[in-house]
């Protein structure tokens, strides 16, 4: 049987009409092989391939870099890239940079051509207005992580999250290690939130003082540390959290160290500066500490020798500016050093509170700028005071005038700044210290017309030196740190008026007029 077969089936093969089959066979393979095989314009299309790369987060004007070295490219082929940012700017190259002037979601579109081919591929930039850190544990779930983002993110923060990499023992460690690792986020971000349980809040934020306190000098004034907030969020009572919280403070020397509940996170975490953030928190009516250096002693029990801490303290937390406070704990040390000038130099100058007033003004505006405002004050006073002598006008209408020019030169001075010289500094920001010493033209004119120029300008002179000299005293950070984190200290100041008050002596200014008679020469 199988010798039959096998008969058959060569039989089959060599006779013409199985030859004739056998080329059609033949012929219907070919033809299907050839329309199977890819063209070599679409070989080339799988071996050509555009990448723009992946969606940025950015701030603005930072140099956002574009890289589209991943693409696929067909060999030996002319190729261009072309880029469009989605805020109307376009560059080409395979590598560009671009900065971004507004915030916003942009769509970056990058078109490449090789030979006679193209290709497209697309990727997004968010551009956000500043950026605030948020320091994570290991306990905190990655959807609230992405709530807190979007939060921000709807009022054009960034939120950059740093979470632990290592064991829990080393948790504050390791937070603090890549807060230090990320510098240029440091130094930009207004704002610190630090979530955590326990005792790893304030570990964090020491652990961050103590690896900042090896830099350099010029590395620690990029940090920029005291205009910084710090917010430890926890929910622990708060008592318990502020004596830690203050030392890590003291390590940290931020501007200053929130104690909040972590309901007030996502509000927070959308706000652009550090003021900003208080004020949110006391709009929202939720419990919180605000500890600097005035709490430092107001954050143990309460005694009648901290009793002053503990109202500094609490009038911070109710609103009160801290520099406010500073200014208003100054005085009674300004009024005492200018009593002392009085009573033992023998310096005259316009009484005590006139003085007083001047450092004052020099202290919220800047020795700088108070100097020039008061220099154009005198000279408008003095000017306007020569012109109007021929008018006989009565003193307050007199005065008057003499005002009205004073507030002509000021505005002058405002003109000069921001025109000619591009830059007011604090002018436009500080009217009361202004106003203060615009004032100071009716007394140099009265006394002017009373006791005469030479009088009025050596008591203005002796005005100025006692101002000058308490403004550098009172700008004094030693000083000032002491004053706010003990503030007791300024009731030293009634015992020593009153020694004052009782001098009998002569002066230092008696002494050298009186010099012939007290230290007659011998012979």
């Amino acid at each position: 049987m199988y010798s039959h077969i096998r008969s058959t089936h060569s039989s089959i093969l060599t006779t013409p009409s199985s030859l004739g089959s056998i080329k059609y066979y033949l012929l219907l393979i070919l033809a299907t092989a050839f329309l199977v095989a890819p063209s070599p314009s679409a070989h080339a299309q799988d071996n050509f391939s555009a990448k723009a790369g992946q969606p940025q987060d950015v701030l603005i004007g930072d140099s956002v870099q574009f890289d589209a070295s991943e693409s696929v490219i067909p060999p030996n082929t002319v190729t261009t890239y072309s880029w469009t940012f989605g805020d109307g700017a376009q560059s080409a190259g395979e590598r560009v940079t671009h900065q971004y002037k507004r915030a916003g979601s942009y769509a970056v579109k990058l078109v490449i051509n090789a030979g006679d081919q193209v290709q497209e591929a697309n990727t997004s930039v968010h551009v956000f207005r500043t950026e605030n850190i948020l320091t994570i544990d290991d306990t905190i779930p990655e959807n609230k992580i992405n709530s807190l983002k979007e939060s921000a993110s709807e009022q054009d923060v960034l939120l950059t999250t740093i979470t632990p990499q290592t064991s829990s023992a080393t948790i504050a460690d390791s937070i603090a290690q890549q807060m230090i690792d990320k510098r240029a986020s440091l130094e930009r971000a207004p704002l610190i939130f630090v979530l955590a349980n326990g005792t790893r809040g304030t570990d964090i934020i020491s652990n961050i003082g103590q690896l900042l306190s090896n830099d350099l000098p010029e590395e620690k004034r990029k940090m920029h540390m005291e205009e910084k907030g710090v917010v430890l969020l926890t929910d622990q009572t708060f008592s318990i959290v502020a004596r830690p919280a203050q030392t890590a403070f003291n390590v940290l020397r931020p501007q200053y160290v929130l104690l909040a509940r972590t309901e007030a996170l996502p509000i927070l975490v959308a706000t652009r500066t550090a003021d900003d953030a208080l004020t949110a928190i006391r709009t929202q009516g939720t419990p919180f500490w605000n500890l600097g250096p005035y709490s430092e002693r107001a954050v143990s029990k309460l005694m009648p020798w901290n009793a002053l801490s503990y109202a500094v303290n609490i009038l911070v937390n109710w609103g009160v500016p801290t520099s406010s406070i500073i200014l208003v704990l100054m005085l009674p040390i300004i009024a005492t050093l200018l009593a002392f000038s009085r009573q033992v130099i023998g310096m005259k100058a316009f009484g005590i509170f006139t003085p007083a007033a001047v450092t004052l003004s020099f202290l919220a505006l800047g020795l700088k700028y108070g100097l020039i405002i008061f220099v154009v004050v005198l000279l408008a006073a003095t000017a306007s005071r020569y012109l109007l002598r021929g008018f006989r006008l009565l003193y307050l209408p007199r005065m008057a005038l003499v005002l009205t020019a004073t507030s002509f030169a000021v505005l002058g001075l405002f003109a000069i700044g921001s025109i000619v010289l591009k830059q007011t500094g604090t002018l436009f920001y500080s009217v009361f210290p202004i106003l203060i010493l615009v004032s100071l033209a009716e007394q140099f004119v009265e006394v002017q017309i009373r006791l005469g120029f030479r009088e009025a300008t050596q008591l203005t002179l002796e005005t100025l030196l006692l101002s000058v000299v308490s403004t550098l005293i009172v700008q004094w950070d030693t000083l000032q740190s002491l004053v706010v984190g003990f503030p007791e200290v300024i009731l030293i100041t009634i015992p020593l008026n009153i020694l004052l008050g009782r001098w009998t002596g002569l002066r230092l200014t008696e002494y050298f007029r009186f010099r012939k008679i007290l230290f007659p020469s011998k012979g």
